[in-house]
């Protein structure tokens, strides 16, 4: 280890864990200095695991003592706020699980603290980086399918259709839980930069498992986050978005993402494979890749391993912002809290 060495610290055990320390781990440049957990058993065990000096169960004492540069917070989303003011006070910069908070102004008191405080606020859209996405967004870019017309999205899945998965915080809305939080703010992320920015939308959020027993007593609690939802959108320029999504569709077919435009249509299939036709031809065929845009590193590692090298040359070239920044996480939490308005009972909702 250099003084050039950026130590970190890491606020959650779960998918920080097994996505995003394997990036962390692979740089030279880093240092991961203390990972802490709400459970001090939890966060030794990863310590140990992973060769971290630091273990802790409070994030204020790691703050204190560990004189850290980047702080990565994987939690629910209720605490983001509370965490990333204490971080950015402690002189860090910060990279946030998605969605940014539990509203807009959350998610403002967030950029505001970042501004105060000089340093960088980063959204962990790491699905930016996924290699057919990057393609897609570069080939919108170059003209492949002309004038957008239309975004179209499918992910349908069955991962909680089980309706004996135990009650966490994922099914309960006063925490952030929920589907449209936890994977709707991926796609409104890519409408708005595959596409443009999101004025007007309408929406529909539900939960299909009502009830789900308490891991500890097993009695039925009441589910009060949505498991699936649907979306249509106005973007800035004319086009128009739709978003469908389900953790309970068992055999749903997984993820579709489709732009159309007036001289072709762009496809990623449930397989990652990218797919476009133009309008002179008769069926759509794969296209390749590029190899620029394919990243070393399984599942998601290589893509966040993507969004850390921006974060790391942003802190080393004194940025005061790196994209996806806190700015892009309240352009997606406005999106999110007009959807919830939308599906109350409000109709369309004007952004």
């Amino acid at each position: 280890m250099t003084r050039d060495t950026l130590r970190v610290g890491l606020i959650g055990t779960g998918f920080g864990q097994s996505t995003q320390l394997p990036g962390f781990q692979a740089r030279s440049d880093l240092e991961v200095a203390a990972v802490c957990s709400g459970h001090l058993d939890k966060a030794q065990r990863v310590a140990r695991e992973h060769h971290i000096a630091g273990a802790y169960d409070d994030y204020r004492a790691m703050l204190a003592r560990e004189r850290l540069d980047i702080v990565r917070i994987t939690t629910p989303p209720h605490l983001h706020k509370d965490m990333t003011l204490a971080a950015f006070d402690a002189g860090a910069h910060v990279l946030c699980e998605k969605p940014m908070a539990l509203d807009v102004g959350q998610a403002q008191a967030m950029c505001a603290a970042a501004r105060a405080a000089k340093r960088i606020g980063m959204i962990d859209h790491e699905f930016r980086y996924i290699a057919a996405r990057r393609a897609m967004q570069q080939m919108i870019a170059d003209g492949y399918v002309g004038k957008p017309y239309h975004v179209s999205i499918q992910n349908l899945g069955g991962g909680r259709a089980d309706p004996k998965r135990p009650f966490g915080w994922w099914f309960d809305a006063g925490t952030g839980g929920g589907l449209l939080g936890a994977i709707g703010s991926h796609y409104i992320d890519a409408i708005t930069t595959f596409v443009g920015d999101i004025v007007e939308v309408c929406g529909l959020l539900d939960a299909q498992v009502r009830e789900r027993p308490d891991a500890q007593t097993g009695q039925m609690r009441r589910v009060t986050a949505d498991d699936n939802c649907a979306l249509l959108a106005r973007l800035a320029g004319g086009a128009t978005a739709s978003v469908q999504l389900s953790s309970v569709a068992r055999h749903g077919g997984g993820e579709r993402i489709q732009v159309f435009g007036s001289d072709g249509m762009l496809l990623i299939d449930q397989h990652g494979k990218l797919w476009g036709g133009k309008a002179n031809e008769q069926e759509p065929h794969e296209l390749p890749v590029p190899d620029a845009f394919h990243t070393e590193g399984g599942g998601l590692v290589g893509p966040f391993k993507v969004l850390l090298a921006r974060l790391v040359d942003g802190i080393r070239q004194g940025a005061s912002e790196v994209s996806p920044s806190f700015a892009d996480g309240l352009k997606v939490q406005r999106v999110l809290d007009a959807l919830r308005k939308s599906s109350a009972g409000a109709g369309w909702v004007k952004l």
